[in-house]
């Protein structure tokens, strides 16, 4: 029988591919995938911008906007090297043209035979959605079936250590110069780990945010593509200029967030170990607090 071919190019279809044990179908992945089976592979994609947290963020705006414009394409994709690989599925998405490459650009430009398919999940809901849409493609049904059930029996547990207790106020915000309010599934995730987001609804994209950040029990700030590092120093930042986010910072505890690990993809992983942290962040006195690594509290002066 001859062995399936998978090209991945965005992360998250990376981890779901290699969630559902289909490490040996995976042949080629995206610039930005990071899954330790996966190191090695051909890379296929590449941002036409940059590293973004190398550039300042005012600046990574300016040109992400200028980009999408005039209709310039944020990220390539090298035909070449993916029609060598001979795919019989190549992975894309539908989700956010800001942080991967797009499905609808590679419309008649596959290899003869690949079939392409594009996620597009905006929430845990549509998560379970891919899962099984890879499993049907991959002929990995029951795989799928078992990861769904194995994250809905992980963020159950979550909202069990939660109930009854208060519903936390939460600002959440995925960029800071200039805002942009936590978008898809950020909002949804800190529902499950007791909290309301109060600038954004579930499911929604993310926006700028004009006016003044309103008021909320803590800041949650979990800037696309920034480690906890990298977030709590752009947050030190912000504060010590007068930026909005920093003044909104220096009102309440505010915390900064792994997004790349957690929150810029939906996976059952980083959805199940997202909601552990926020819970964490939220009711210390109900789920063990965050590690370091994921999450930290930045004194804001």
């Amino acid at each position: 029988m001859t062995q399936l071919r998978i090209a991945t190019l965005v992360p998250s279809a990376t981890d779901l591919v290699l969630a559902l044990g289909l490490e040996r179908a995976l042949v080629g992945i995206s610039h930005e995938c990071d899954h330790p089976s996966a190191a090695g592979l051909p890379v296929l994609t590449e941002s036409t911008l940059g590293a973004a947290p190398e550039r300042d963020p005012a600046e990574i705006d300016r040109a992400v906007s200028a980009a999408v414009a005039e209709g310039a394409p944020l990220y390539r994709t090298d035909l070449d090297a993916l029609a060598a690989l001979s795919p019989d599925l190549v992975i894309a998405q539908d989700v956010c043209d800001v942080c991967a490459v797009n499905g609808a650009s590679l419309r008649g430009k596959l290899p003869d035979g690949a079939h392409l398919l594009r996620l597009g999940a905006t929430s845990l809901e549509g998560l379970e959605r891919d899962l099984r849409a890879i499993g049907y493609a991959a002929d990995r049904t029951e795989a799928a079936e078992r990861v769904v059930g194995e994250l809905r029996a992980a963020l159950d547990e979550v909202r069990g250590a939660l109930r009854g207790a208060p519903v936390r106020r939460v600002l959440g915000l995925e960029w800071g110069d200039p805002p942009f309010s936590a978008g898809h599934w950020v909002p949804e995730l800190i529902g499950v780990a007791g909290g309301r987001d109060v600038l954004a609804a579930p499911g929604g994209p993310s926006r700028r945010v004009s006016g003044p950040l309103p008021e909320a029990e803590l800041l949650v700030f979990t800037p696309c593509g920034y480690t906890t590092e990298q977030a709590a120093a752009e947050l030190s930042r912000l504060q010590a200029e007068g930026k909005p986010v920093g003044r909104a910072a220096a009102r309440q505890p505010s915390w900064a967030v792994d997004a790349v690990r957690l929150l810029s993809r939906l996976t059952p992983s980083s959805a199940a170990d997202a909601a552990r942290t926020l819970a964490g962040i939220f009711h210390p006195d109900r789920v063990a607090p965050p590690s370091p690594a994921d999450a930290r509290l930045v004194s804001v002066a």
